[in-house]
């Protein structure tokens, strides 16, 4: 009989998915999806059907079948972020799976846009800039944002409400559970120990809190050295084809930190500045949601 996911993680983008989709991994009673972002609800069946050969999950049996190592966990799931914007994913997800339950992370906007557009700085896909020059030169164009190339780098992908209203206008409400990135990083346990139970699995299980995923870096320190690493060109994949896999994620991760710069975070000023961009965004995604977001709000002097 094949199997279904009985819980999603449909995102947001940059917000601490992928340790979620670890810490979820970890528990013996939940079966993960082999491939982290199966996206599979994230196209629409017309769509699906006009997809590159490269995307593998274009079909039900397809997707199915990333589940068929199920054995007795009580929960099994996927993580695809792509889901959280995707006008067509609350739909299919509905069609398929209509008593999912869906899991949503929710990161300081400023900061998940920083953390993406530094994302398309290191792969290559970015102007080679500060994100505050970036940013200021973009408001002017707020409006075309979700058309630009990679919606402006991140920064629209910022904007929670839509995204969310269509899963609560699709499912009720006790089946979704909301949290922020902050409690993630800040409280994991606690908030591991709700999510668990959520999902109808031990709340008293513990996974490995040290373990960090997706640890982003600063700008390039040499552009031309940095393409050399993780461009397609570059030293990467034939490095990839003699060196054994766990030897080349240790290799990988060395030189990524000898061509970046180390991490900043954002100055307070320039994070509260931004965040006026996204402050009525915010308080409709609290009115929808009830989770307390007024940690995210500038402090007044």
């Amino acid at each position: 009989m094949p199997y279904m996911p009985t819980f999603i993680v449909i995102g947001a983008p940059k917000a601490g998915t992928t340790a979620l989709y670890h810490f979820l991994q970890a528990h013996p009673q939940i079966y993960m999806s082999p491939i982290k972002e199966a996206l599979f609800f994230r196209y629409t069946p017309e769509k699906l059907r006009t997809l590159e050969t490269r995307h593998a999950i274009r079909s039900l049996e397809t997707y199915q079948a990333l589940f068929d190592g199920i054995t007795d966990e009580k929960a099994a799931g996927e993580a695809s972020p792509q889901y959280f914007h995707s006008p067509a994913a609350a739909a299919n997800i509905k069609k398929h799976v209509p008593d999912v339950r869906l899991v949503a992370l929710l990161r300081h906007p400023v900061d998940r846009a920083y953390s993406q557009y530094m994302l398309h700085v290191n792969a290559g896909r970015a102007p080679y800039r500060t994100f505050e020059t970036h940013f200021r030169e973009a408001l002017p164009h707020r409006a075309a944002w979700t058309s630009m190339p990679y919606d402006c780098y991140g920064l629209a992908r910022s904007f929670y409400y839509e995204g969310l209203k269509r899963y609560f206008d699709c499912f009720p409400r006790e089946q979704i559970r909301v949290y922020r990135t902050e409690d993630l990083t800040a409280h994991p346990a606690s908030l591991l120990a709700d999510l668990y139970g959520f999902l109808g699995v031990d709340a008293t299980f513990q996974p490995d809190l040290a373990r960090r995923s997706n640890v982003g870096g600063g700008l390039p320190r040499n552009r031309l050295l940095h393409q050399l690493v993780v461009g397609k060109n570059g030293l990467k994949d034939p490095v990839k084809r003699v060196v054994p896999a766990a030897w080349w994620h240790r290799l990988n991760r060395f030189l990524l930190r000898q061509t970046r710069t180390p991490k900043r975070t954002l100055p307070p000023e320039i994070r509260a500045a931004f965040f006026e961009v996204y402050r009525d965004d915010v308080l409709q995604t609290q009115a929808l949601t009830g989770l307390d977001l007024r940690a995210w709000f500038p402090s007044t002097p």
